[in-house]
């Protein structure tokens, strides 16, 4: 028996003010027999962001040390971010969130996905782009939004991946970003 794709019916309700372009939204479906609602969580109304593992000619990541409200704690992570505009590539995104995060520039960036990669997609409605970064120089100072608390720290590659099979890297995007990228890497 086939499986019914459920039907999306009318517009999304915002049920919180938005924030930092994060809110909750119910979301009324079809599923060929009733409608029921359902919550989703949008960030960036569901517009794909961009995660990069830093690589320097040494052969460290370049990693953040960034307070995550949701963990309640500082989380060692790739940087990334969201686009300015819906039509900004990838590598564009990649690129300027690198910079401004962590004050490095990547003389290479390769796209590691087909297509985004979904953080949650029961109940998430955005994905990211997972990207590497090669040859990554400090060129500038960071330059954070107000809201951002973060830290540039370097690791070797191995100490990183190491740090990741200990349990002590907690971020999914940055653990599947860092697993795409080894092909390239070795």
């Amino acid at each position: 028996m086939p499986l019914n794709k459920p039907i999306k019916i009318g517009e999304p309700i915002e049920l919180t003010e938005r924030k930092f372009g994060k809110t909750m939204l119910l979301q009324r479906f079809y599923d060929g027999l009733k409608n029921y609602d359902y919550n989703l969580f949008d960030y960036n109304n569901g517009t794909p962001v961009s995660v990069i593992l830093p690589v320097t000619p040494a052969s460290e990541v370049v990693a953040i040390h960034q307070f995550r409200h949701g963990a309640n704690e500082y989380i060692y992570e790739l940087p990334g971010g969201t686009p300015n505009q819906n039509n900004e590539k990838p590598e564009e995104i990649t690129r300027r969130e690198l910079g401004e995060e962590t004050g490095y520039l990547a003389e290479k960036i390769i796209v590691l996905a087909k297509n985004p990669i979904w953080f949650d997609p029961a109940s998430v409605t955005v994905a990211y782009w997972p990207c590497l970064g090669l040859n990554c120089r400090k060129i500038h100072e960071q330059n954070l939004d107000d809201t951002e608390y973060i830290k540039v720290k370097t690791f070797p590659l191995e100490s990183w991946l190491l740090m990741i099979m200990q349990g002590l890297i907690a971020d999914s995007k940055s653990i599947v970003t860092t697993y795409l990228a080894l092909p390239f890497l070795t």
